[in-house]
Parts: structure tokens; C-alpha cells; sequence
């Protein structure tokens, strides 16, 4: 990489840690976390489209700029896998012990695993109709 280019995705990278700043003082402002996550995300593609705008796809800038931005979101997705699935399992596992009656306990089991595979199928089928339309590969 160029010096220009070096210079570009510094820029770049300052330009993330500014939106994460922001996010995390509307921490400070109070604002909801649904209303967070939803800021986050508006900020997170408005960012990448601008980035991707302005170096288009297969430039060195672009590529150095997501290597550095993986870093936060790969960081992201793994806290949230670490943390989601014991709440589940406590919440599922609290919910039984509070059943009283043994026709309730079957119910509300059968409940949650149709719930539980429902969600993941709409989840999958999302993943694999995003995938087809922007061309997704398990290569990159």
C-alpha cells in the first residue's frame, strides 16, 4: 500500500471510532438499547455505503478498512454468541422449574422448541436469500 492509501484508511478508522464515540454517548444521553442497536446499524450502512462509494469494492482502502472494522464486529458477534445462549438455556430452565403441573411443563417445552426452530428457520432462510442477492460466497 501507497502512503495516499495508508492515509485514506486512517482516515477511515478515525471516522469509525468518531460513530462509535457517538453511540456511546447516546449511552450516556439514556437512549434506549433497542433504539442503540437500531442507530448503530442506520450508522454502520451509511458508513459502509459511503466507503464503498467512495474507493469501490476492490480497492486497497476498502479491503485494509473492513481488515480494521472486522475487529470491532468479529468482537461483537462473539460476545453475543458467548452471552445469548446460557441466557436461553437459564431462561428456558427457570421457566420449567416454575411449572408446577406436568402437562404445563410438555407445553410450554413444545412451545419454546417450535418458537426456538422458527426463529432460526426465518433467520436462515434471511442469511440465504441475502447471500444470493449480493453474491455471498464462504470465500469472501
Amino acid at each position: 500500500m501507497d502512503k495516499v492509501s495508508i492515509l485514506y484508511t486512517l482516515i477511515n478508522i478515525i471516522t469509525m471510532l468518531i460513530l462509535i464515540s457517538i453511540v456511546y454517548l447516546c449511552k450516556k444521553k439514556n437512549v434506549s438499547f433497542t433504539k442503540r442497536v437500531f442507530i448503530s446499524l442506520a450508522i454502520g450502512i451509511a458508513f459502509g455505503m459511503t466507503i464503498q462509494y467512495f474507493y469501490g469494492t476492490n480497492s486497497s482502502i476498502t479491503k485494509e478498512t473492513i481488515n480494521w472494522i472486522n475487529i470491532v464486529g468479529d468482537g461483537y458477534v462473539r460476545l453475543l454468541k458467548m452471552v445469548i445462549i446460557p441466557l436461553i438455556i437459564t431462561s428456558i430452565i427457570s421457566a420449567i422449574i416454575k411449572l408446577t403441573n406436568s402437562k404445563d411443563v410438555g407445553r410450554m417445552s413444545l412451545l419454546v422448541i417450535l418458537t426456538l426452530v422458527f426463529t432460526a428457520g426465518i433467520a436462515a432462510i434471511i442469511g440465504i436469500f441475502t447471500a444470493l442477492i449480493f453474491g455471498l460466497t464462504a470465500e469472501g
